[in-house]
């Protein structure tokens, strides 16, 4: 190979070479930026978003095991990627009625996992950050504003919120560490 082009290989070469690291500097385009990634649901019947990323999971059709505890929203623990979660009943959380039977789980947390329990899933949703609404001076707690999703609009349910709540609730019945 002549020095010509082993010169152009080279400058490919780091050309490449930096392509691929500004790729991985530059952020996500589903995080930040002018979108926000959310999961409706539905507790109580009213319609609810949580963050995605307040959010380390979601499943369906768990099994609790019910303990006894003075927390009165705790349906019990679950095991979750190897760990023993305690489970809560977002309903209760909220002021509802306990739920019935809530079918899914979602995980929460920031050195502890939580699970917090409610009825219906109804979709993943992209917004705009226009789509969000600041908020309101009398929410109740556990809420951070609501987003605007077509006709509805949905209180924004602020996890680390109601992580608090359940631990001024039952300071032992708080997130288990995980291992």
């Amino acid at each position: 190979m002549s020095r010509p082009e082993r010169d152009g290989l080279e400058e490919r070469a780091r050309n490449l070479r930096e392509a691929f690291d500004r790729a991985f500097a530059a952020p996500f385009a589903g995080e930040g930026g002018d979108r926000t990634d959310l999961l409706a649901i539905r507790v109580g019947g009213d319609p609810y978003v949580l963050r995605l990323s307040e959010l380390f999971g979601l499943s369906a059709d768990k099994k609790i095991v019910p303990i006894p505890s003075r927390a009165g929203a705790l349906l019990g623990l679950a095991g979750f990627r190897g760990a023993v979660t305690p489970v809560f009943d977002l309903a209760r959380l909220l002021g509802y009625p306990p739920a019935s039977a809530p079918r899914w789980i979602v995980l929460a947390g920031e050195r502890a996992q939580v699970g917090l329990a409610f009825e219906t899933f109804e979709a993943h949703l992209r917004l705009d950050n226009a789509a969000l609404v600041a908020p309101a001076a009398d929410e109740r707690p556990g809420l951070r504003g609501a987003v605007r999703d077509g006709n509805v609009t949905r209180p924004l349910l602020h996890s680390p919120t109601l992580l608090s709540m359940i631990e001024e609730q039952a300071p032992e019945a708080g997130a288990a560490e995980e291992r």
